[in-house]
């Protein structure tokens, strides 16, 4: 993990989130997005250590994964606990997915892991070396660690939401900056990979912030914030985005254009900007799978029953 290089962009984004909060920026929102984006450079591969899990954890997680989905589980004890968020990162998809996931969000839904328990995993998900590891080097097997620790992030703010796990203000916002951290770094943009299951990083993004903008706590400018913050990521992604990342987040964004009319306003002017940028030059494949994300994006919020008229109808002029 290149520390010095994350830290540099988290003080910048941490400045412009506290400038779009504070009202002080609008439309320079989008040129100084795509400075901090377009700054970061890919660091070269290097080797992946993950958690190993023994043949006996793996056999008593598949047996409870099954009681999970009955509501049949019973409390565990924290070493258990410490086991299972270290299943989270592997490979093994069975394991991760199938298991791991499965029990944390059953332990969750029934209430069944003490405040303690509680809190490590709300440490896991928002653990720097978890969210941030290997994130700028080319894709690599530290995506399902990271992608499972932003599921579980957007599983535990739908169940404050919800009111069975409670969540102080500081842990949603320190899970609203990270994510929005994440969003700018991220290079992993596949979605099932073979073999080892959903990496799947831009989905479980755009999940937690579709959880976040329900939450009155947050100003409308962090809401805009996280808007852009998507969207200018999105807009620099040059690899086709075709399972599922699109229809999350549209689904995103018309919740929040819905919310207030100052979201559908700055869409309206992030649009524009898009649309001259993508028109600048069109000579390689990553200029044509940008073209044609963008025009995903847009088929996917016109579609939407729900999204405000005024978009509907700059959308289709």
């Amino acid at each position: 993990m290149d520390e010095l290089t994350i830290e540099k962009s988290a003080f910048q984004l941490a400045q412009l989130h506290n400038d779009v909060a504070d009202g002080k920026a609008f439309h320079s929102i989008v040129g100084r997005l795509g400075s901090i984006i377009d700054n970061e450079a890919s660091q070269p591969r290097t080797k992946v250590e993950l958690p190993r899990i023994s043949q006996s954890f793996k056999h008593e997680l598949t047996n409870l994964a099954d009681g999970a989905d009955k509501n049949e589980l019973v409390p565990v004890n924290d070493g258990f606990v410490r086991q299972l968020l270290k299943a989270l990162q592997v490979t093994n998809r069975t394991v991760r997915e199938r298991s791991a996931f499965t029990v944390l969000n059953g332990l969750l839904g029934q209430r069944l892991l003490t405040d303690d328990q509680l809190q490590m995993v709300i440490d896991h998900v928002t653990d720097n070396h978890i969210l941030y590891d290997h994130i700028l080097e080319p894709p690599n097997r530290a995506v399902f660690g990271r992608s499972t620790a932003l599921a579980g992030m957007a599983m535990l703010l739908y169940g404050d939401r919800h009111d069975y796990l409670r969540l102080t203000n500081d842990e949603v916002y320190e899970m609203m900056n990270k994510a929005s951290l994440v969003t700018v770094l991220e290079r992993d943009t596949r979605g099932f990979v073979k073999k080892s299951g959903w990496a799947h990083t831009f989905v479980q993004i755009a999940n937690i912030y579709n959880e976040l903008i329900q939450r009155d706590e947050l100003l409308r400018g962090d809401k805009l914030f996280l808007m852009a913050t998507l969207l200018e990521r999105y807009r620099r992604v040059y690899t086709p985005l075709i399972m599922g990342e699109t229809e999350s987040i549209v689904t995103f964004t018309v919740n929040l254009l819905n919310l207030n009319p100052i979201y559908q306003h700055f869409l309206l002017y992030e649009l524009e900007q898009w649309q001259k940028s993508l028109t600048n030059h069109l000579d390689t494949e990553s200029d044509w799978t940008r073209v044609f994300n963008f025009r995903r994006l847009m088929q996917g919020m016109a579609m939407d029953s729900s999204l405000p008229e005024n978009v509907r109808k700059y959308l289709s002029a």
